[in-house]
């Protein structure tokens, strides 16, 4: 249902492909982020920070495919500002702006009040409390879309969170979060408890955290790991089957498209 006929060239082109199976390595200094925001990796790769509360839709992405496996982690937001932070599933970096007509991914966040934009052009525009998860099926605006969620305008609102949906994230509390994600299945635990189990048809792409309009917001990622048919998460469990990290991801061909966006990227990262 949300896959796109170019998705699997965009992903040849942009990411870099790992074993099913195995770990996959966590280091923030091989990510890239796409959209207007300050994203500050701290020393040893495994803690980042998006500093900015004046940024619009951003994500922080991995180098590698996402399918197949489950994240764990923390994310805690230490500026008093009632925003978006969350994350991406299934990113592919066709420009620089997550502003793509060919987006096609899954988008998770978390509203800490509900709130009216006043700047937003277009029909009265309420950012609502609480956490949901989306389709994100083109450019991706910070109003119409990133803000009030409109299918209209390329964000169609697939479920609220079963214990969060209409709870805002608090200021300063550490939050762990679980996300399963498969090509068929998505699953979220916030906490321990089951936020999100939706079934699908979901494009492959990247890992992402994301902000939109909230800066101080430190994100964590503990384990990747195969884990396939979750129903509830068992950490031991979970633990045992985790496997050693691959030594580096095999890398895909980079070719025509991909070439001109890495060098465009590492230019503009520069």
């Amino acid at each position: 249902m949300f896959r796109t006929a170019l998705s699997a060239s965009a992903l040849l082109c942009a990411l870099s492909w790992a074993a099913p199976g195995h770990a996959l390595p966590i280091d923030f200094e091989n990510w890239d982020y796409d959209g207007a925001a300050n994203w500050h990796v701290s020393p040893g790769g495994r803690l980042v920070e998006q500093s900015s509360s004046s940024s619009h839709p951003s994500t922080f992405h991995s180098p590698w495919l996402a399918q197949g496996h489950t994240f764990t982690g923390t994310v805690r937001v230490m500026q008093p500002d009632d925003d978006f932070f969350g994350f991406t599933l299934g990113y592919v970096p066709w420009d620089d702006n997550m502003n793509s007509p060919l987006n096609d991914f899954l988008l998770i966040d978390w509203k800490r009040l509900t709130q009216y934009n006043e700047y937003s052009t277009g029909p009265d525009c309420y950012a609502t409390a609480g956490l949901a998860v989306s389709h994100v099926g083109g450019a991706l605006t910070y109003d119409q879309g990133g803000w009030c969620h409109r299918a209209a305008f390329g964000v169609e609102e697939l479920e609220r969170g079963a214990e969060n949906g209409r709870h805002g994230w608090e200021l300063g509390r550490e939050y762990d979060y679980v996300i399963s994600w498969d090509e068929d299945s998505l699953k979220v635990w916030i906490d321990g408890q089951k936020e999100f189990d939706l079934a699908g048809d979901y494009a492959n792409g990247a890992f992402g955290f994301y902000t939109n309009q909230q800066g101080g917001v430190f994100f964590t990622l503990d384990e990747v790991f195969a884990w396939d048919g979750v129903s509830d998460f068992d950490f031991e469990a979970a633990a045992a089957s985790a496997e050693a990290p691959l030594p580096a991801a095999a890398p895909l061909l980079l070719a025509g498209l991909a070439w001109t966006a890495a060098l465009r990227r590492r230019s503009r990262r520069g």
